[in-house]
């Protein structure tokens, strides 16, 4: 499951990670023990907080949803929390919003769809029989990837309309590329599926893939066990660059910004960065303190640097490399 291991380990570093949304960049949302703070160019409001750690964040228009350890999502407008949405017996993996409506997927085995208006659960998905990871939402059917080695797909009435099987191990990410559904997992492959079928498997990972990412209309990026990145071409369905470095553990390690590249090392407490086009390494970042979780602020990279005493959010600039910190504190969250 994506998401084991996670509570303690952040627990154990007095850390959150940083969960990015890919639909906004020009505005950073940061959660700590005390506030939610709102940036644009600089720091333009600030909620009191004094609930839960936050561990998840998504902004959707013009909302911010966000998870805590008592499996709640609560939804916050720029002044407050305005509904907070509780059902789910186990962590949260994941949440998406469909047509205004929250989705959710969890440890304890099963999707909710939410009403947002009012708090309440519209739906329980029941189905698969281990932890649910990911969540897509694909011409209004909801696709759903397992520990179950499964993905299903349901309609938002909550039927389930098909399963896809042929992963021999926990499904993690999915990824729609154009007409084309990818599926990777923790059996070191990415499978391709067209019409609910599995066209393709692409293989040459090891030890299991953690993450995947798109690139562009035509790549993906994966990133193994084997501390290896690659770049498939979902096209031609061939492997076009290996990067050696990646050490990602958990989730949120690797992220593509105007085609660099961006992975952390965590047994090596750096960050790499490599140019896409030309494939060659443009730096590494490390100061010596431990790095966690990346995100896109206004197309420059965004981190988390963990000292010995507190957590700092800093933010790279990607074309001079010069690093600018602009939240310190404890238990840090960002979207």
């Amino acid at each position: 499951m994506v998401f084991n291991g996670l509570t303690h380990l952040f627990n154990e570093l007095n850390l959150l990670p940083i969960l990015y949304e890919y639909y906004n960049t020009s505005r950073l949302y940061i959660a700590g023990d005390t506030h939610i703070e709102f940036y644009d160019s600089e720091l333009t409001n600030k909620i009191k907080n004094e609930d839960e750690i936050i561990y998840l964040m998504k902004y959707v228009d013009g909302l911010l949803y966000t998870v805590d350890f008592t499996d709640r999502v609560k939804i916050w407008n720029e002044k407050e929390c305005i509904k907070t949405l509780k059902g789910h017996e186990k962590d949260i993996s994941q949440i998406i919003v469909v047509n205004g409506h929250p989705c959710t997927t969890s440890n304890d085995k099963t999707v909710k769809i939410w009403d947002s208006a009012t708090g309440l659960c519209l739906r329980t998905l029941e189905g698969h029989t281990d932890c649910v990871n990911d969540i897509i939402e694909i011409n209004s059917l909801l696709y759903t990837a397992s520990d179950d080695k499964t993905i299903k797909i349901w309609n938002f009435e909550g039927t389930l309309l098909n399963t896809l099987e042929g992963h021999t191990d926990w499904v993690l990410v999915l990824l729609i590329m154009g007409n084309k559904l990818c599926s990777s997992s923790r059996d070191s492959t990415v499978r391709i599926w067209v019409d609910n079928h599995c066209a393709t498997i692409l293989e040459g990972s090891e030890k299991g893939i953690n993450e995947m990412i798109k690139i562009d209309n035509k790549r993906i990026c994966t990133a193994d066990n084997n501390n290896t990145i690659k770049i498939w071409n979902i096209d031609t369905e061939l492997l076009i660059q290996t990067f050696q470095g990646y050490c990602g553990k958990y989730t949120s390690h690797i992220i593509n910004i105007n085609s660099k590249l961006c992975s952390i090392d965590y047994d090596n407490k750096s960050i790499k960065i490599w140019d896409l086009d030309t494939g060659v390494l443009v730096n590494i970042i490390t100061n010596g303190n431990e790095y966690f979780l990346l995100s896109n602020f206004n197309n420059s990279l965004c981190f988390c640097n963990h000292t010995e005493h507190f957590s700092q959010i800093q933010v790279l600039n990607l074309y001079d490399f010069q690093v600018t910190t602009i939240s310190e504190g404890y238990n840090l969250c960002i979207a």
